[in-house]
């Protein structure tokens, strides 16, 4: 339904406002830091370097940051126009308090206590808005299996910074968002596919990767789009490993 007809209309225009703002903050420390460090890089010549030295050393990492850095400007730059696509309440057994989990096509945490604002879609917690109903939920991580209940999924249409559409589901897509994501331009339908990926779909793209996977379909049905999603996903959760 349109945005500023929803009950929670106010409660999640205050939080986007404040997503936003956080993100033009990041967005100015980390072109700050870029510049600091990439006058550091341009000080020192590799070549004339001994690559036992703490300053060769040092280089490679300063280089390393400055590739991280333009990622991340990227990503922000993105979540300008639409910093996420979702919004979970979860609250895990044994615990106080219930979590409310954004969720969007990067992560981003508060820098004074790490705090998660976005929630990057291939994480572990994320499989929930894709995987569950709402009442008795669960995901896998690396330390076993975490249950509880989930109460709320909630879908967002942000467009340009601004709150559109807001629908409360059960299922990962109603009939109404499906129905708008479909009316959009075809560019535009793929930069968002995240947000209407299908149960069945996901357990594709989250499948165990030392198991051989088939996916058949027919031409057009998707299949191209949700193995570049399958790679995103591994490399975000495998990348390193």
């Amino acid at each position: 339904m349109p945005a500023n007809q929803h009950p929670a209309y106010p409660e999640e225009l205050a939080h986007l406002n404040y997503t936003l703002n956080y993100v033009e903050k990041s967005l100015a420390t980390t072109i700050s830091r870029k510049k600091q460090v990439g006058r550091e890089v341009a000080q020192r010549d590799p070549r004339y370097l001994d690559r036992n030295s703490q300053e060769f050393i040092d280089l490679m990492v300063n280089t390393q940051l400055l590739s991280g850095a333009d990622l991340k400007l990227r990503n922000l730059e993105t979540a300008r126009q639409k910093p996420y696509f979702a919004r979970i309440d979860f609250h895990e057994d044994g615990k106080p308090e219930k979590e409310q989990l954004y969720i969007g096509k990067m992560c981003l945490t508060r820098d004074e206590d790490q705090r998660l604002i976005i929630v990057d879609w291939r994480a572990p917690i994320a499989n929930m808005y894709y995987e569950s109903r709402l009442g008795e939920a669960g995901y896998q991580c690396p330390d076993g299996e975490i249950k509880g209940q989930l109460s709320l999924k909630r879908q967002f249409s942000i467009d340009k910074g601004q709150l559109e559409e807001i629908f409360d589901i059960d299922i990962t897509t109603n009939d109404q968002f499906l129905q708008s994501y479909l009316g959009a331009s075809a560019d535009n339908r793929l930069k968002d596919i995240v947000s209407t990926i299908q149960a069945e779909q996901n357990r594709v793209i989250r499948a165990d990767m030392n198991r051989p996977l088939i996916v058949q379909g027919v031409a057009g049905s998707g299949k191209t789009t949700i193995a570049l999603h399958r790679i995103a996903y591994l490399i975000y959760n495998y990348g390193q490993s």
